[in-house]
Formats: C-alpha cells, sequence, structure tokens
C-alpha cells in the first residue's frame, strides 16, 4: 500500500507538508476524502496531518464530496481535537483540494478559504471514472460556479502563497 500511495502523491507533496508543519506548527492539518485510504497507515504522509475524514465513514456515507457535510464533519472533528482553544470559525480555515467542484465550492459553501491546485490536464480522470454522462455534466456545471481564492499550478508553491495570503498571521482579518 505505501508504494502504490507514494506514486500517486502529487510531486513534492511530502516536502510541502513538512513545510506547512515547520512554518505553522500550531495548524492542524487533515484529509478530505472520498476514497478508503487513510493518511495514518501511509508512513510517508502520517506524521503531517492530525485528522481524515473518509467519505466511506459511517458518519459521513453516502454525504461524500461535493457534499458540504464532509467538510462540516472535517471542521467538528479538528474542533474536537482542538478542544476549548479551537478556532470556530470557518474563515480560519484553508481548503486546499483539485477538483473545483469536488472539492473548491462545498468547502467555500460552509465558509472555508480555498486553494485550487490546478490541473492542466484532467483527462487522467477519464481512465478510472465511473461517473454517468449525466453526472459528468452535473459536475462540470457545479465546478463553473467555483471561485477558489487562491490558486497554484504544483503543490510546492503552497507555503508560498499562504505566507503572502497572511491568513495565519495572529490577528488575522
Amino acid at each position: 500500500m505505501q508504494m502504490a500511495a507514494d506514486r500517486l502523491l502529487y510531486s513534492g507533496a511530502v516536502d510541502t507538508l513538512a513545510a506547512l508543519r515547520e512554518k505553522y506548527p500550531d495548524v492542524q492539518i487533515g484529509a478530505i476524502t472520498n476514497g478508503r485510504g487513510d493518511v495514518f497507515e501511509i508512513p510517508s504522509l502520517s506524521p503531517y496531518f492530525d485528522f481524515t475524514v473518509s467519505g466511506e465513514e459511517e458518519e459521513v456515507f453516502p454525504a461524500r464530496k461535493p457534499s458540504e457535510k464532509i467538510y462540516q464533519i472535517a471542521m467538528q472533528r479538528a474542533t474536537t481535537l482542538r478542544g476549548e482553544n479551537a478556532d470556530q470559525d470557518p474563515n480560519a480555515w484553508v481548503h486546499v483540494g483539485d477538483d473545483l467542484a469536488n472539492d473548491i465550492v462545498p468547502a467555500r459553501a460552509v465558509g472555508m478559504r480555498t486553494v485550487w491546485l490546478e490541473q492542466i490536464d484532467e483527462g487522467w480522470r477519464a481512465s478510472f471514472s465511473t461517473m454517468s454522462p449525466e453526472e459528468d455534466a452535473a459536475r462540470k456545471a457545479l465546478a463553473e460556479q467555483a471561485s477558489p481564492d487562491l490558486k497554484i499550478s504544483e503543490i510546492s508553491e503552497l507555503v508560498a502563497v499562504l505566507d503572502e495570503s497572511k491568513w495565519f498571521e495572529v490577528g488575522r482579518e
């Protein structure tokens, strides 16, 4: 599982997570996925994550991405982990995603700030997608509503754009 998972990671993902953890040690990092993968079972990723939410979990299913519920559960889970010091303001949250319909639209709908990892060629999706033509059309229509706060083309750009955004500074607006 480790080798397969590592092959599917974006180039620079582990280094970016390490840099985020070093630069922002008090920020919680979570994984929100529709899949069954668990970042805590992947040794290269597990040191960098505080929690994970899967669309396959009983608490979530069938409200998978792009449902807002999976994002609300993620915020609840992180708040529970953080305890009474948790920031309840969704604006304190940043969701980084590579899919406008599944990641950016619902995260924005619950008040999160968003960073879109823009993929130039999304043709890879067709090779394993089980979406019907109707589902694909609905997904594309949803994606047209998306307006990410920030956009990156490589995951390695994430720390720099977060620095520039000043979202994690004390006394942020």
